[in-house]
């Protein structure tokens, strides 16, 4: 089949043989469209739908509780107000997370780790953002939920990577990239095992830089629409991050018939 990608301000080219593989899918803030996002409810959807990793935010309290929250502030997606990093546990814990998407969502919390991992254990794999919070931390409610197989980390500032690579080096590290460049440096100075590429700058030779490095390989989909998770699955990438798993979920299938 052929795979037709624009990279401004050069269209790009280029053949893919055979059917249609099985990618990966995580879903970014969960369900985010179905559910309120970074939920029970939300990670819930994906596991009814089969999908195999969540996308979850980490966010510490001002007691070092960590949890799945993605703004640092409360006020878009829960009845609170300011920064989580402001408010204990105690209180992050009585808030209402779900009644902001819709009404039958009253009553969902702000997941704790320290519960929501063990809760996700033999449902659905997990790829960690991570943002504020003790990494050691972090580490040890990984361990003791068993999920040390079934995760992988992205660390907003490239030095707390390096500190879990050194405290854990058994966790598999994903970072971003854009270029050839950018892979082997996230291969060769952080350890990463996986990158995660826009999928506007995904070309055949990023691909190649990835392969040879042994990098799995990430598509992050840019405008969530159809079109663009067809060419996604025709691509060659190993996992796709997206809004809309349901959507991809029916088109892998068509694709595969």
């Amino acid at each position: 089949m052929n795979f037709v990608r624009w990279i401004t301000p050069v269209l790009i080219v280029w053949t893919v043989a055979g059917p249609c593989p099985g990618i990966e899918i995580i879903a970014h803030r969960s369900a985010l469209n179905a559910a309120p996002e970074n939920t029970y409810a939300a990670a819930q959807k994906c596991i009814d739908w089969g999908v195999d990793y969540i996308e979850a935010d980490v966010l510490a309290s001002k007691d070092g509780v960590l949890y799945n929250l993605h703004d640092l502030t409360l006020n878009r997606t829960t009845n609170g107000k300011g920064l989580l990093a402001s408010m204990r546990s105690k209180d992050v814990d009585t808030l209402d997370a779900g009644t902001w998407f819709a009404p039958e969502f009253a009553g969902e919390r702000v997941p704790r780790y320290d519960t929501f991992l063990p809760w996700l254990k033999g449902k659905i794999k997990i790829n960690l953002d991570v943002r504020t919070g003790d990494i050691e931390q972090l580490v040890k409610l990984i361990r003791d939920a068993g999920m040390a197989q079934e995760c992988f980390l992205y660390f907003i500032n490239d030095q707390m990577a390096l500190k879990c690579h050194e405290i854990a080096p058994d966790l598999i590290i994903k970072m971003n990239v854009s270029t050839s460049e950018q892979a082997i440096r996230a291969a060769t100075q952080y350890h990463a095992k996986i990158v995660e590429v826009p999928f506007p700058h995904l070309t055949p030779e990023l691909i190649h830089t990835c392969r040879q490095h042994h990098l799995k390989i990430i598509a992050c989909a840019h405008r969530n629409t159809a079109e663009e998770y067809r060419q996604i699955l025709a691509s060659g990438v190993d996992m796709v991050m997206l809004d809309r798993a349901d959507l991809f979920l029916e088109l892998a299938k068509d694709c595969q018939e």
